[in-house]
């Protein structure tokens, strides 16, 4: 599941999709969401998510906050930088 206001756009998702079967990705299991209209509703998609990706290289803040918030473990690739270790330290601070 990807929810992103970018991939409302016909083309960046069509883009998206390419290249997510071209690295082997089977087309059913991809969903792309668009934005929900409420923070609840932002909040109540989490209940279909099993694991979360931090993004790479610049790490989510809130988005990590929000899935460890709701119970998703997250997943994330810590770097060399500050913009790379944020989603260590949100898990820590979760602890």
């Amino acid at each position: 599941m990807i929810k992103t206001q970018g991939f409302a756009r016909p083309g960046l998702r069509a883009l998206l999709l390419d290249l997510l079967q071209r690295a082997g990705v089977v087309r059913e299991r991809i969903r792309i969401m668009n934005p929900t209209p409420s923070h609840r509703e932002h909040m109540d998609a989490y209940r279909e998510v099993d694991i979360a990706l931090d993004t790479f290289p610049y790490h989510g803040t809130t988005t990590t906050l929000d899935a460890l918030w709701m119970g998703v473990p997250v997943v994330t690739l810590v770097g060399d930088r500050h913009a790379s270790r944020v989603g260590s330290a949100s898990s820590i601070a979760w602890g």
